[in-house]
């Protein structure tokens, strides 16, 4: 499959899931749609039961993993540490990010008061600041890449992308449950 459509495949996926985190009352209203957490039929336990409380999905746990084997196989010299670390808090924050709009996806809900069209601004605001955030991932990215040499340049090629990819399509990363992709050079 070319790049290029893979990317544009992703960003439907960040707009849809960034559509149903942002709105966590609209699979409320479906029957048996449990929310996010619940699945489709949600089992008899959810029906008719407050939502679910528990803790969030730390979605930054793979990640911080992710990128301390990618930080270790890239071996930075101290200049390049500086534009990684950049780049890593970026991709930390949106995992955390990500964290909490999961668990106030699953814990709150639709305001009584909030109209359908200051529901739609809430989500527009909420998918302008993941692009925002996104944007800055990508310069910090593309910043350290720059000073990278030709063999770090072919470890990031494959493993750069992977962390932020994973939390913007809402896919487990590979190495969670999967084998990892450590060992790849």
């Amino acid at each position: 499959m070319k790049w290029g459509l893979i990317m544009k495949k992703s960003a439907v996926a960040v707009f849809l899931i960034g559509t149903a985190l942002a709105s966590p009352g609209v699979l409320a209203q479906y029957p048996g749609a449990g929310g996010m957490h619940g699945g489709m039929g949600g089992g008899p336990s959810m029906r008719g039961t407050t939502r679910d409380r528990t803790p969030p999905e730390d979605v930054g746990a793979p990640v911080q993993v992710q990128l301390d084997h990618l930080e270790d196989d890239l071996k930075l010299n101290p200049e390049q540490r500086k534009l990684w670390n950049t780049y890593a808090d970026r991709v930390l924050s949106f995992a955390d990010d990500m964290t909490r709009a999961r668990f106030e996806a699953r814990t709150s809900s639709v305001q009584a008061d909030s109209t359908a069209a200051q529901q739609l601004d809430r989500l527009a605001d909420k998918a302008r600041s993941r692009s925002t955030a996104v944007e800055d991932i990508a310069a910090s990215g593309k910043a350290l890449y720059a000073v990278l040499s030709a063999d770090q340049r072919a470890i990031a090629d494959r493993r750069l992308v992977v962390p932020v990819l994973s939390l913007a399509v809402g896919l487990p990363l590979p190495g969670a449950g999967a084998p990892s992709l450590r060992g790849q050079r």
